[in-house]
């Protein structure tokens, strides 16, 4: 038996702002650096157990690296995304979403190709900037969320896959399924 049908969820994150700065560490530049390298390597909330194995391999590549929220191995802020903004000396801002895959405390530090692309190629001549730090949903970094349940026990042979969109999602909700099989 298979009944279609959808299931419209929204998660959006509290708003995480806070006034820091960021550097760079090309380490993180390295389309074949190991994810068991970094904090958020395995784990339950490790990126190699989400079946990633290489900076490369992350959809967000190469704008990742360290984050103030992953405060150790396996740190509950692994896999969270970040908006860094900075404002340059004419004024002018520009922002990246920085998936979290590193501890760096007590500001971020991220690859060299990303802070290239927040300071219009000064990240070597500044080598550190303020930036404001907005915590987004996860997959605005290209991480998404699936839910499967398997038999629940009093219902047999019927298996439930639930696919969410945690934010950018298309506005014809086709992002959002729910299907009972």
């Amino acid at each position: 038996m298979k009944l279609p049908a959808t299931l419209s969820l929204i998660f959006v994150p509290a708003v995480v702002q806070a006034v820091l700065t960021t550097s760079f560490d090309p380490v993180y530049d390295n389309v074949n650096g190991s994810l068991a390298t970094v904090a958020c390597s395995n784990g339950a909330n490790g990126l190699l157990t989400k079946g990633f194995t290489t900076f490369g391999s992350l959809p967000s590549f190469p704008f990742i690296g360290g984050a103030p929220a992953v405060t150790g191995f396996n740190s509950a802020g692994c896999g969270t995304c970040w908006k860094l903004a900075f404002t340059n000396s004419s004024n002018i801002t520009t922002s990246i979403n920085i998936l979290a895959i590193d501890v760096a405390t007590p500001n971020f530090n991220i690859a060299l190709a990303a802070m290239n692309n927040l300071t219009n190629n000064q990240a070597e001549q500044l080598g550190r900037v303020p930036i404001t730090a907005t915590q987004v949903a996860a997959s605005v970094c290209g991480l998404t969320m699936s839910i499967v349940f398997l038999h629940p026990p009093l219902i047999p042979n019927i298996a439930f896959t639930v696919t969410i969109c945690v934010y950018g999602c298309r506005s014809d909700a086709s992002n959002f399924k729910m299907s009972i099989t």
